[in-house]
């Protein structure tokens, strides 16, 4: 994927959240988030986790914003994606 259709997915999604447009901007991260996992970018995994987990704060939506945050830190401290994939093998 080129660097600039990936910015425009980003911006896209960027400017839904600032526009308080959170039910558009979960969209885009969701499509986002599966997209990545199909690439195996397992680090962009875990950060668009991150920014699903804000939206839902953003929306007070904290119980949904906490379990988006656990599985983004799940990856990055253990070592694995949301499904359960290893960043690096032994």
């Amino acid at each position: 994927m080129s660097s600039l259709i990936r910015k425009r997915r980003f911006n896209r999604r960027k400017i839904y959240t600032h526009q308080d447009n959170y039910a558009q901007a979960l969209d885009y991260h969701k499509k986002e988030l599966r997209l990545q996992e199909d690439l195996g970018n397992k680090i962009e995994v875990a950060i668009v986790l991150l920014n699903i987990g804000n939206i839902y704060e953003y929306e007070s939506d904290y119980a949904q914003a906490l379990k988006y945050r656990k599985m983004a830190l799940g990856g990055f401290v253990y070592g694995q994606s949301a499904c359960g994939s290893e960043f690096m093998e032994s």
